[in-house]
């Protein structure tokens, strides 16, 4: 009996932590998507303080003040530190498909698709689509090691 007591009162131990810890788990992403938005200026906030702060250790540090005291280190930036390219959290307007062809891709539907779309009075720009869509198909595959 005591047996099956203490068996009863462990699995009702373990439903309570299980629930506690899935309504932990539910109240931590409502609290991160409502602060989601003040979460990223946070963390824009601290790369830039990031970036400020190298450029000041370059004014302070500089190779001059190095090869005063015979010391030998990393020669300082050549321009002031900024923040990098593809880490700002404004969104990147939309890229023409087309344009980011290469001249392969645009020569063969030149050569190919372009005179069999006219000879059957489809749209250029149907067949512009429907050629970026059989490109897109052949991307997904990559089979070629040294490409």
């Amino acid at each position: 009996m005591r047996t099956l007591r203490r068996w009863l009162r462990q699995s009702a131990r373990l439903r309570y932590w299980k629930r506690r810890a899935l309504k932990a788990e539910k109240t931590l992403d409502d609290v991160l998507l409502r602060h989601a938005e003040e979460v990223t200026g946070l963390r824009d906030s601290l790369e830039a303080e990031r970036y400020r702060n190298m450029s000041r250790e370059d004014t302070f540090v500089s190779a001059t003040v190095m090869g005063g005291r015979n010391m030998f280190g990393v020669p300082p930036r050549t321009a002031p530190a900024i923040k990098q390219v593809g880490y700002s959290s404004t969104a990147i307007g939309p890229v023409d498909a087309w344009q980011a062809l290469s001249a392969d891709h645009k020569a063969e539907f030149e050569t190919f698709y372009k005179p069999a779309a006219e000879a059957n009075g489809i749209p250029i720009q149907q067949a512009k689509a429907a050629f970026l869509v059989e490109i897109a198909g052949r991307r997904a595959l990559n089979d070629e090691p040294y490409n």
